[in-house]
């Protein structure tokens, strides 16, 4: 696996985690992360786990976020953001999970509030 098949695994794991913070994973979220997965170049074995995600609940404790690089953060943080709101609201469960992502990834309050000025539906 490259590089840069990893790193897709990994978001496609942080996705499906931050889909699943709810208890549930809808069927906006689950179709539109389908999409891009299929769409991913990944071989087949590759892209048949991270499509298990969509259908076995991932936990933001099963990612190993520690040691990220701090340039990759606020995009990682925003792409769950992004991920929470597909379904058009924000549970409490997914504010919560954020908050986690939040301390997981040394993203302070006044640098989240400013992310989420950048997402559609967080304003």
């Amino acid at each position: 696996m490259t590089e840069q098949q990893s790193k897709f695994m990994q978001a496609a794991k942080l996705w499906a985690a931050a889909a699943w913070s709810d208890g549930v994973i809808s069927d906006e979220e689950k179709i539109g992360m389908a999409v891009i997965i299929k769409l991913a170049e990944l071989d087949d074995a590759d892209k048949a786990a991270a499509l298990a995600w969509l259908e076995t609940k991932v936990e933001l404790d099963d990612l190993n976020l520690a040691g990220t690089p701090v340039e990759n953060r606020h995009e990682i943080y925003t792409s769950a953001v992004r991920v929470t709101l597909l379904d058009k609201t924000l549970a409490d469960a997914e504010k919560l999970f954020l908050a986690r992502l939040r301390d997981t990834l040394d993203i302070d309050d006044a640098t989240a509030e400013q992310l989420h000025k950048t997402v559609p539906g967080m304003e």
